[in-house]
C-alpha cells in the first residue's frame, strides 16, 4: 500500500506544483480518491492530517498564485501600485535642502509611504518586476530617510541616486548634508564645493539657491573650526537672501542664525545677542511656538544666555526646545539628545549633578544608537 501511495504522489507531482488554487484543489482530490482504498487511511488520525495539509497547500499556491505569479495581470497590478507610490513621494515629502530642512520630523503619512513602499518593492522583486522610482521620487525617498535619521540608509540612497544620475546637485547636496551629520566631513566638503560651483555656474553667484550652498559650506567649514572662512559665506548668503527674500522671511532668519551662531563662537555675544532674538521672532510668526525650527532658535539664545551666566533666563528656554523637540521627533531622536545635553550641562553649571547625570547619560544612549560609538560629540 505504501508503494502505491508514492506512485499517486510522483504521477502528480507536475500538477500539484502549479500556482494556482484550482489546480492544487484538483490534484489533492485526485490523491485522495486513489488512497480511498488503502487501509491505513481510513483512520480518523490520518485523514484530519491529510486535510490540513491540503488546506496549507491550498491556502500557500492561492499566496503565492495571487501576491507573486508571473501573470500580466499582477504585473500590471504591481506597477500600478508603485507608480502610485512613485507620485506620494513627490507630493507628500519635501526636498531637504539644508540641515535645517533635515530637522522637520517627517509627517505621519510620510511615515507610511516608507512602508508601503518597501512592501511593494519587496513584492515586486519577489515577483520578478522590474521597476524603478522617477528621479523626483528617489530624492523624496532619501530625504524621507534622512528626516528620520536613518543615516546610513540615507547615505545609501544618495549615493544610488548618484550612480545613475552622478551630476545631480540636489543627491550631491543630500549626500553632503549627511556626511557631514555622521562626521565624514572631508568627502562633504568636497560635495558642498562642487554643487556651490554648478549652481553659481547654471544660475549667477546671486541666485537664491546659491545662498543654500553658501549655508551649507560655511556650516561645515564652521565645524571644522575654520571660522575666519565660513564667515564671508554666510555674510554673502544672508545679502542674496535678504535681497530676494526679504528681512520676515523663515530663509533669511536660517542664514541670521547661522552667523549669529559664528559671533557667538568667536566671543562676539552682544553682536549675536539681538540676531538671536531676531531669529526666534520671524521663526514664530511663520510656523507658531511649537516648531522643531522655533526650538532651535531657542536652544541658540538659551546657549548664550548660559555663556553669559544668566542661567534663570537660559533654563526655560531649554526646557521649552527639549519638550518641542520630543514632541517633534520623539524621546530617541539625534536631536532631542543634543536638548538634553544642553540642558544637563546647564544644570551641571548650577551645580545640580543629580538631575544633570541622567540627562547625560540618556543622550549618550541615543548618540551611540543613532551614530555609534566613535563618532564626535554632535553640536547643537
Amino acid at each position: 500500500m505504501g508503494e502505491k501511495t508514492c506512485k499517486a504522489l510522483k504521477l502528480n507531482k507536475q500538477r500539484c506544483t502549479r500556482p494556482a488554487l484550482k489546480d492544487s484543489e484538483y490534484c489533492w482530490q485526485h490523491i485522495l480518491s486513489r488512497l480511498d482504498d488503502a487501509r491505513w487511511y481510513n483512520s480518523a488520525k490520518i485523514q484530519a492530517y491529510i486535510g490540513l495539509i491540503g488546506l496549507v497547500l491550498a491556502v500557500v499556491f492561492f499566496t503565492y498564485n495571487f501576491a507573486f505569479g508571473p501573470t500580466k495581470s499582477n504585473q500590471k497590478k504591481i506597477l500600478q501600485k508603485l507608480a502610485d507610490i512613485d507620485k506620494k513621494f513627490t507630493e507628500t515629502i519635501p526636498p531637504v535642502l539644508t540641515k535645517e530642512d533635515a530637522e522637520r520630523p517627517l509627517s505621519v503619512e510620510g511615515k507610511k509611504l516608507l512602508v508601503e513602499y518597501e512592501k511593494w518593492k519587496l513584492i515586486a522583486d519577489q515577483a520578478n518586476v522590474k521597476a524603478q522610482l522617477s528621479l523626483d521620487a528617489q530624492l523624496s525617498h532619501a530625504d524621507a530617510l534622512f528626516r528620520l535619521a536613518d543615516y546610513k540608509s540615507a547615505e545609501t540612497a544618495y549615493r544610488t541616486i548618484l550612480v545613475g544620475h552622478p551630476d545631480n546637485t540636489n543627491a550631491m547636496n543630500g549626500l553632503g548634508l549627511v556626511l557631514h551629520q555622521m562626521a565624514k566631513c572631508k568627502e562633504a566638503e568636497e560635495l558642498f564645493r562642487e554643487v556651490l560651483s554648478k549652481d553659481e555656474a547654471s544660475f549667477g553667484p546671486d541666485h537664491p539657491d546659491v545662498a543654500i550652498r553658501l549655508n551649507n559650506l560655511a556650516s561645515l567649514l564652521q565645524d571644522t573650526n575654520r571660522l575666519a572662512e565660513a564667515e564671508p559665506l554666510y555674510r554673502r548668503a544672508l545679502s542674496i537672501k535678504k535681497e530676494s527674500l526679504g528681512t520676515n522671511h523663515p530663509g533669511y532668519a536660517t542664514s541670521l542664525n547661522d552667523l549669529a551662531n559664528l559671533l557667538k563662537d568667536t566671543n562676539r555675544l552682544s553682536e549675536a545677542e539681538p540676531l538671536y532674538h531676531r531669529v526666534l521672532q520671524i521663526y514664530e510668526t511663520s510656523f507658531g511656538p511649537n516648531h522643531p525650527w522655533v526650538a532651535t532658535a531657542l536652544n541658540n539664545l538659551a546657549g548664550l544666555l548660559l555663556a553669559t551666566n544668566r542661567f534663570s533666563e537660559a533654563e526655560p528656554l531649554y526646557q521649552r526646545a527639549l519638550k518641542i523637540g520630543e514632541d517633534s521627533f520623539g524621546p530617541d531622536h539625534p536631536k532631542v539628545a543634543i536638548r538634553l545635553n544642553n540642558l544637563a550641562e546647564l544644570l551641571r553649571e548650577t551645580g545640580r549633578f543629580d538631575e544633570a547625570e541622567p540627562m547625560y547619560r540618556r543622550a549618550l544612549k541615543i548618540d551611540e544608537k543613532s551614530f555609534g560609538p566613535d563618532h564626535p560629540k554632535q553640536k547643537p
